[in-house]
């Protein structure tokens, strides 16, 4: 991966990942770290100076999006992080002992804060909570729908359905479906 020109990371690092320490010095590079060295210098001045904040909320943030069905690697892959960034938020790295991340870029937290638990974000492997599905289900019954019928609607065989009207946790893929069935079928 290449590193690009004006950016303070090229100027710290260099152009890639495998050169010698010391970084590029050609003047675009040169500018973007004198910027953010201004920058941090105004931003300690202010007494607005936070390079880290609290990891506890990202973590509790991840925790409530683990229990929505959204997983660690989802909810990365959602906020625009990588994986490993996450993973070291939620559990460290048990293997080398590193505990979890106690602080955390700002940035880092805004994106994952940003991560809501929407239904139409989670996998369609992902297992969520079966109310809504058996309710709907049990509603188009009641209206006079028979499984049979309803299944070419819900694109699921009548057997299946038979099991997912009394599950207590669907597949978000079995729920999304049945919420689209639900919607075009429920005043026919």
């Amino acid at each position: 991966m290449t590193r690009e020109h004006g950016t303070r990371t090229r100027y710290v690092n260099g152009p890639d990942e495998n050169d010698q320490p010391g970084g590029c010095r050609c003047t675009p590079c040169k500018q973007a770290n004198r910027d953010a060295s201004n920058t941090t210098y105004r931003m300690k001045a202010y007494g607005q100076w936070a390079p880290y904040v609290d990891a506890a909320p990202a973590r509790e943030h991840l925790a409530m999006l683990a229990s929505a069905g959204i997983s660690t690697t989802w909810a990365a892959q959602l906020a625009g992080l990588a994986p490993q960034i996450v993973q070291r938020i939620v559990s460290g790295e048990p293997c080398k002992g590193v505990e979890p991340s106690k602080r955390i870029r700002p940035t880092t937290e805004a994106a994952i804060l940003a991560v809501l638990p929407d239904p139409a974000l989670l996998p369609a492997r992902a297992r969520v909570d079966g109310t809504g599905t058996r309710r709907r289900l049990q509603a188009l019954v009641a209206c006079g729908w028979t499984l049979g019928k309803l299944a070419p609607y819900v694109g699921i065989g009548r057997t299946n359905l038979c099991l997912i009207i009394h599950a207590d946790r669907v597949w978000a893929d079995t729920a999304r479906k049945v919420e689209a069935a639900y919607a075009l079928l429920w005043d026919q």
